[in-house]
């Protein structure tokens, strides 16, 4: 669980389980002293842990199975085992709808975000998904390959013909049947098997489509169960529980010290890999050769190292590493405006204005409000004293995202070179309140004010400039 301890964003995903499992102690405390108060603990808890992570919803699900399995209490025990997450869920999604207008998000899915948006058929994407299960099991037991980045196409749409969603099919039938089977004997091991499953259901796209097609953090809370599974199969396996013998002890420790070992040394390999977000989307690419997400990335943070380069020949270097990861992600997938219009500012960075013009055109046909594609064509036009269509896609960009400093100030420019500072000023002013020590913006500004001839509002509109800590 590198991933989930070493990236900043999974915070959700620790908070949530921290939330759930102190949640579930309440309930355990209510079986033991049938009190109320424990209940409303644990409501809190169960909405906090939602809060943190939408997910958390199948804990409605997990409370009263936990109470089944390792309580002796009678149905209404636990039947009210399942209020305390059902009432967080019900309060959880109505400031969900409050907030969002929408208890679903309504936008439409890219298969550069979730692959399986790329099926034809269904039977392709139930395939596809099965084979996704599949490959979360493999990296429970095997976790060789790990990468941030599971996108289109490091998962490739798969159909029936592949072995591979059909041996995750068998799997996952045989271990629900062995829970269905291990219910009435309460095992721990069944119990294992439905958690889960539960858990990583919301996450798993089996029942519908998220804005992810899978990820190492979707199987932190779900390897709970997978661990207790093996680990009381592991005490079975060695007999240590029935003979109590010292052989067979030192077995099962001898087993478990090397699971320890292989795993632990894994996770110290991994951590070389977060060190940074460059060594990160480095480990990325050779992993998930194929994303253009991943490529992408790396393309990114290529870039801003060779901006932030004094060499020029190291700058230079930076930035055709960068034109070629953000090449190679449009020909993986042409269909990201991201990627062209991340190619198109390469292209503006080497100077080829005029095959940038083309990226971000390209871009703009995919998502004709993306603000960055639009910001650029309005810099290039600029440059080239074109100002008509300069201001053109500046108030495009500004009606698309009406709080980039960027555009703002670009078209607070283009006023100025015309020689109107009242408009000018307008967008400046506009600029600085969301960023109030945008240098270049300040700078423009005192021009404005001089070319009014206002040399008092001119001097003061430089004064903050001197406190920018950059």
């Amino acid at each position: 669980h590198t991933e989930v301890v070493a990236s900043i964003k999974s915070r959700d995903e620790i908070l949530a389980w921290l939330f759930g499992v102190l949640g579930f102690l309440q309930l355990f405390e209510h079986s033991r002293t049938r009190s109320y108060r424990p209940l409303v603990l644990a409501t809190v808890l169960f909405l906090l842990a939602m809060f943190c992570k939408e997910g958390s919803a199948a804990f409605v699900l997990v409370a009263p199975l936990m109470l089944y399995f390792f309580t002796r209490d009678d149905i209404g025990t636990m039947a009210r085992a399942a209020v305390p997450p059902g009432a967080a869920l019900v309060a959880y999604l109505a400031v969900r709808t409050a907030v969002m207008k929408a208890v679903l998000f309504n936008q439409p899915l890219a298969s550069y975000n979730n692959a399986l948006v790329a099926a034809n058929t269904f039977a392709d994407r139930l395939a596809t998904r099965f084979a996704i299960l599949g490959k979360y099991v493999w990296l429970l037991v095997c976790p060789r390959d790990l990468t941030w980045d599971y996108s289109y196409r490091h998962v490739s749409i798969v159909s029936w013909d592949d072995w591979r969603p059909l041996l995750a099919l068998v799997f996952y039938l045989a271990i629900l049947m062995l829970a269905v089977t291990g219910l009435r004997r309460r095992s721990e091991v069944a119990f294992g098997i439905l958690f889960y499953l539960i858990t990583l259901a919301p996450a798993s796209n089996f029942f519908f489509l998220i804005g992810a097609t899978m990820g190492e953090r979707f199987l932190y809370v779900p390897s709970l169960g997978f661990c207790l599974a093996t680990g009381v199969l592991l005490v079975r396996w060695f007999a240590a529980r029935r003979s109590g013998t010292a052989g067979a002890r030192v077995r099962l420790y001898g087993a478990v010290g090397v699971l320890l070992l292989l795993y632990g040394g894994r996770t110290l390999a991994r951590n070389r890999d977060w060190k940074d977000n460059l060594t990160l989307f480095t480990a990325g690419v050779g992993v998930s050769s194929n994303s253009a997400r991943a490529h992408g990335a790396l393309g990114n943070q290529l870039a801003l190292r060779g901006q932030a380069e004094l060499d020029p020949a190291r700058r230079a270097a930076d930035e055709r590493a960068s034109f070629e990861q953000y090449t190679t992600m449009v020909a993986l997938n042409s269909e990201d405006p991201e990627g062209w219009s991340s190619l198109g500012t390469m292209q503006m960075a080497v100077g080829d204005s005029g095959a940038a013009i083309r990226s971000f055109h390209e871009a703009l046909s995919r998502e004709p409000r993306l603000a960055k594609a639009l910001t650029n064509l309005g810099v290039i036009y600029f440059r080239r004293a074109m100002l008509d269509s300069a201001a053109y896609f500046f108030e495009k960009s500004v009606a698309a995202d009406s709080l980039s400093v960027e555009a703002l100030g670009d078209l607070g420019a283009v006023h100025l070179v015309r020689g109107s500072a009242r408009a000018a000023l307008q967008y400046f002013d506009r600029a600085l309140r969301l960023e109030p020590f945008k240098p270049n913006v300040l700078a423009n500004r005192r021009k404005a004010y001089l070319l009014l001839g206002d040399t008092m509002s001119a001097n003061a509109s430089v004064g903050p400039a001197s406190l920018n800590p950059q």
